[in-house]
């Protein structure tokens, strides 16, 4: 091939980019706007936010991979964040970019500080561009003056305003006092109540006599009021006077108790004797145990059934 007709090729060529390149831009690309702050005024801890609204054709998006990401970027600032919005609408793809720049250094003297040029790329069917966030400079500044003929003043810490506590204080001590109410109450039905009545149950009345009978002398006729107590428990457990020839009404009443039918009849049988058949007892003592014992298991069982 000559010279002049590779020239013509590579001219030819330049001229089909120079108007088709602009047009397929002009395709992907519906609107492009960048929003930025003010550039002055900045130190060290501020946030600095880019705004871009890009609207691209329905075939054409955004490479993600493009995206900034986060982290520092060179000795004054760091990617803080990055949010994107996507929105289809109307065959187009509207994004909403916003990337958050963060000041990590401070200049010894006001400085003017750029934020580099990004590139953000369009992908499309068969081809691709590129859309750029220009590059922005700002101005920085120390905190304070590095001037050594300076003197910094401080200023006193301003003291925190007072909150008025005390309406919040009555109240939180009124629902201590009414909760605390409310949980001894609780305990004393669940724990206190069920033990007064059962103190009161007959035979825990009546183990309470024998018990204060066995502290005094051991004689007969202490004997004869132990007996006449636990026959009074017996006769209020049953709802009616109980003897020896009706005790299966206790049993009737209260079924538990027939697992003590032999010792309460021999309890009968000796309390007969005592009282009617005129028999001494010969160890008053021992036979006072031994009705505190009986009256002790029909406590048991009278507890397991109120």
């Amino acid at each position: 091939m000559s010279r002049s007709c590779a020239g013509r090729l590579c001219l030819w060529t330049v001229l089909i980019a120079c108007f088709v390149l602009p047009v397929v831009y002009a395709q992907a690309i519906v609107d492009f706007r960048i929003a930025t702050p003010r550039n002055f005024g900045y130190t060290i801890g501020d946030r600095i936010t880019h705004e871009m609204h890009l609207v691209l054709a329905a075939n054409h998006s955004l490479d993600s991979a493009a995206l900034a990401k986060t982290g520092r970027i060179n000795r004054w600032l760091e990617i803080a964040g990055t949010n994107v919005e996507i929105r289809n609408r109307e065959n187009q793809v509207r994004y909403h970019i916003s990337i958050d720049y963060l000041i990590v250094n401070a200049p010894r003297e006001p400085a003017s500080i750029t934020i580099p040029q990004h590139e953000f790329t369009i992908l499309g069917d068969t081809s691709s561009s590129s859309v750029f966030l220009p590059e922005w400079t700002f101005g920085m500044g120390p905190i304070a003056s590095s001037g050594a003929e300076d003197v910094l003043i401080l200023q006193p810490d301003r003291r925190p305003r007072s909150i008025p506590v005390i309406g919040r204080q009555l109240r939180l001590r009124t629902l201590s006092l009414i909760l605390g109410g409310l949980l001894i109450y609780l305990a004393y039905l669940r724990w206190v109540l069920p033990r007064i009545r059962r103190e009161r149950f007959p035979f825990s009345v009546a183990l309470r006599k024998l018990r204060h009978l066995q502290r005094s002398e051991c004689t007969p006729a202490t004997y004869r009021r132990g007996v006449q107590a636990l026959h009074a428990a017996v006769n209020a457990a049953a709802g009616q006077v109980i003897f020896s020839v009706n005790l299966c009404a206790l049993f009737a009443a209260h079924p538990e108790f027939r697992s003590l039918e032999s010792d309460l009849s021999q309890f009968y049988s000796r309390s007969r004797d005592v009282f009617f058949n005129n028999a001494a007892v010969a160890q008053p003592e021992s036979s006072l145990q031994e009705l505190i014992d009986l009256c002790s298991r029909c406590r048991t069982l009278e507890r397991s059934y109120a």
